[in-house]
């Protein structure tokens, strides 16, 4: 028996430890893995759903002629428009708390357009079918913290209803959880009829917006009331599970990342014969939902897409900060955050569909826990450690695998940190106790987890120690060069450890993201980076490799910047040059001392593109080799056709715009106004060339390289060259 004990001993303190991780979770890892859960599970179509969203968002920003905050008289004009196209609910995740100081009648405006319309001439609804928003705020008076409700204002509150749009957000900062309803607890002087007195503390549940456009839609009366179980509240005919010990919260089943639900700008919304929007962007687009019959003969076969619909409005602009992590950030590239307004539309379908996220009693996993930490522990003592795991590996992987197809299948949230923590912990606590009763002279264990940060330079001398001597081999590479533009500049502007400090920060990302799609740093020469794509370790597509590092690159500088703008550094910008071809590979060096570096006329061009991009004021320049070898995958304007200082042939070079599955339809049409100024200038039409120049820059004033050519065209309307111009540009200098 005594033997047995500290394997008891191992069992209670695994259980412990599951137990301390499930109730405490102190690294968040669990909430982790639901999101990872959400990942792999992916997007689900929200096609049933009646949600339709209405953002304030960039496009509004650049539309509407007032400037945010804007006219009470637009979300009365917005309210028309929707409820002329049919809306069934109109529901605000914008605050009307405060009088509209500047035009009282703004205020007027709104509440007339929310009282409630007649319905087939039966009288008038007892409410709008306008939801407000407001919330719980935490004031300070006298050393005292409170919370008070901040309701929409008093006239408004007469003809409609409202809800709190307070978020519970975790430590993370991720929104997971969303409030049925928030309490208020307030102390009360209570009198009875004797004239004793006592003080109460009274609650006062105030609905989430969620909630209250629930009741709306499920023709609740004002007076349903929750009624709280453990782990579960009922709401009406909805039994919610909520999530641990908050009976107010549940989990939000996410359908997907931001846009999953039908999105429009609000100046869309607007936009009618009577509201005009900028210059160019008017085109009274809710005239088409206004008549049926009209719709049909404009747009044949395109639906009202507010009939009959909930439509929630919100800002969705993130310079707002009402923009929140949810579990698809990161989803494949998107990393963009949720609008808030959009997370209200995800909690309301998931009460809708009753697509809770449940989870099974505590005591069942503490139960399945025992029994699998039962058996692992007489499969450690029985066999070898290495029989051993081969025989607790299906444990592991059913632990893993099966929360993820219950997850998507049946969205239950089995937890996953703590019984992989019990077994993880069962399982290499008995394999050390065995291994120190079987070893006693030892005193430690070596080496039991191991950190290898892997390198494809080290794997191949390791198995080809032969590469170590001198020379290489010829082979077809990428090269990227890139230095930080006017750095000379920027270092006299700040003290050297502030500067050594920016520049170590810039390295590190540029090598990062250089390293995350296979690129080999070279070397650095103070601001500089020289890497290359297909060396080592060759691969076929070392072109677009380092054409998509060059693109992130970019935008990890302009993530970079902003930190370094709240920190009072000053924004940086940085050129790099690509070129492909064949180069020679290897240790370059004396017989003691050598790098694993290329060189070659292909090296040497690569570090021309990248100055030449100064006198274009452009940032990411290929040649014509790496624009054909990294194939249709990108989006390229070609520049010019140039002979760099010590070249013979001239070469075509082209700027790198982006991925073209990532193109927008501007920049499609600003390329094809581009490719006009270009071929006019190759067939010498200089004067039409210069009004194709001046069309371009009205449009896209902003463009460097047009700039250029302007000055060229100029030069040759006054000086044109002569007949046996080739149109290649000459740099005389490196």
């Amino acid at each position: 028996m005594k033997k047995f004990l500290p394997y008891l001993a191992i069992l209670l303190l695994a259980m412990l430890a599951g137990e301390m991780i499930f109730q405490l979770d102190p690294f968040g890892l669990e909430e982790k893995t639901l999101d990872l859960r959400f990942r792999l599970r992916g997007i689900r179509s929200v096609d049933h759903s009646d949600l339709v969203v209405v953002g304030i968002d960039n496009t509004t920003f650049k539309d509407l002629p007032a400037r945010y905050p804007y006219p009470r008289q637009y979300y009365a004009h917005a309210i028309d428009n929707l409820r002329r196209a049919g809306a069934r609910l109109i529901v605000f995740d914008v605050q009307f708390t405060e009088t509209e100081l500047v035009d009282l009648t703004q205020d007027s405006a709104l509440v007339a357009a929310m009282l409630p319309q007649t319905s087939g001439g039966e009288g008038w609804l007892e409410r709008s079918d306008v939801i407000l928003s407001g919330q719980l705020m935490r004031e300070t008076k006298g050393g005292f913290s409170y919370l008070r409700p901040d309701k929409p204002l008093p006239e408004l509150l007469k003809i409609a209803d409202w809800g709190l749009i307070n978020d519970l957000i975790d430590k993370d900062g991720y929104l997971r959880r969303y409030q049925l309803f928030q309490p208020l607890w307030r102390d009360t002087l209570i009198i009875s009829p004797q004239g004793e007195h006592h003080r109460e503390q009274l609650v006062t549940l105030y609905p989430s917006l969620g909630t209250v456009v629930m009741r709306h839609l499920l023709e609740w009366p004002d007076t349903t009331s929750f009624h709280l179980e453990t782990n579960v509240t009922h709401f009406g005919t909805l039994a919610v599970p909520t999530y641990q010990s908050e009976q107010n919260a549940f989990r939000i089943n996410y359908y997907g990342p931001p846009e999953t639900f039908p999105t429009y700008s609000f100046s869309t919304i607007l936009d009618d014969e009577d509201f005009e929007l900028r210059d160019g962007c008017d085109t009274d687009y809710m005239e088409l939902f206004q008549d049926p019959e009209l719709l049909e003969w404009l747009a044949p076969g395109q639906k009202n897409p507010f009939a009959g619909k909930v439509v929630l409005i919100g800002v969705t602009i993130e310079d707002k900060h009402d923009t929140k992590l949810t579990p698809f950030y990161g989803f494949g590239r998107d990393r963009r955050l949720m609008p808030g307004v959009e997370t209200h539309a995800h909690a309301i379908q998931t009460m809708l569909d009753g697509s809770f996220l449940k989870a099974p009693p505590h005591y069942i996993n503490l139960l399945l826990q025992l029994m699998m930490v039962i058996m692992i522990l007489f499969l450690a003592h029985r066999f070898s450690p290495l029989l051993a795991l081969a025989l607790v590996s299906p444990i592991f992987i059913a632990v893993i695998t099966l929360p993820f197809l219950l997850f998507s299948l049946q969205n239950i949230c089995v937890n996953m940190t703590a019984p992989l923590t019990t077994l993880s912990g069962a399982y290499l606590a008995t394999i050390v106790y065995n291994f120190i009763l079987e070893r006693r002279n030892r005193l430690q264990i070596h080496n039991m987890f191991s950190h290898y940060v892997p390198s494809s330079l080290v794997k191949r001398l390791i198995e080809q120690p032969e590469l170590l001597k001198l020379g290489g081999e010829e082979k077809e590479l990428t090269v990227l060069f890139t230095d930080i533009a006017g750095f000379t500049t920027v270092s006299e502007q700040l003290e050297p450890a502030l500067l050594a400090r920016l520049l170590n920060e810039y390295l590190t990302a540029m090598s990062d993201i250089i390293m995350a799609n296979r690129g080999t740093i070279d070397k650095y020469e103070g601001d500089l980076i020289m890497a290359e794509f297909g060396a080592p370790v060759h691969f076929p597509d070392h072109a677009a490799a380092a054409c998509r590092a060059a693109l992130q690159m970019q935008a990890g500088l302009k993530r970079l910047c902003v930190d370094w703008e709240k920190r009072g550094l000053p924004r940086i910008e940085a050129r790099v040059g690509l070129n492909t071809g064949q180069m020679v590979v290897g240790n370059m060096g004396s017989d003691r001392i050598f790098d694993y570096t290329v060189i070659g006329d292909a090296v040497n061009l690569a570090s021309r593109l990248e100055g030449i991009n100064k006198a274009y004021g452009t940032y990411l320049l290929v040649s014509e080799f790496t624009a054909a070898a990294a194939g249709e995958l990108f989006l390229l304007r070609e520049l010019d056709l140039v002979r760099v200082k010590g070249k013979k042939l001239p070469i075509t070079i082209f700027e790198l715009y982006g991925e073209r599955s990532d193109a927008e339809p501007e920049q499609l049409e600003q390329l094809q106004a581009w490719e006009q100024v270009r071929s006019l200038y190759l067939e010498r039409e200089w004067r039409a060339g210069l009004t194709a120049c001046e069309a371009y820059l009205q449009r896209w004033p902003d463009d460097p390289v047009v700039a250029v050519f302007r000055e060229r065209y100029l030069k040759m309307v006054d000086s044109p060259p002569p007949g046996d111009w080739d149109g290649v540009f000459d740099f005389l200098e490196k």
